[in-house]
């Protein structure tokens, strides 16, 4: 599982946050080495929380990332929205 979660964390953008639903105190070392790499990773031990708390907490981390998301595609709506400009202008201009 480390090593799967090592590979992820090199090939997913570092925005996308990890969360591990676990007991097994190894998962703590992976914590600290997404710190490193500056990723976002919340490791949740199931056995210290009550099924609400876990449920909330899990449905905040999902909140997060959809606002995150939604943030990201308005920026790219942009981006897009400026090339359509930028290319509507040049082609006026190669006409003129």
């Amino acid at each position: 599982m480390h090593l799967l979660a090592g590979r992820l964390d090199e090939q997913l953008p570092k925005q996308i946050p990890f969360t591990i639903l676990s007991g097994d105190k190894g998962f703590l070392e992976l914590e600290s080495q997404f710190k490193k790499t500056q990723r976002p990773a919340h490791i949740l031990n199931p056995h210290h929380l009550e099924g609400d708390m876990m449920c909330a907490l899990l449905n905040s981390i999902s909140d997060t990332m959809q606002d995150a998301n939604d943030k990201t595609e308005d920026a790219l709506t942009e981006l897009d929205e400026d090339a359509n400009l930028k290319e509507a202008i040049r082609r006026s201009m190669t006409e003129m």
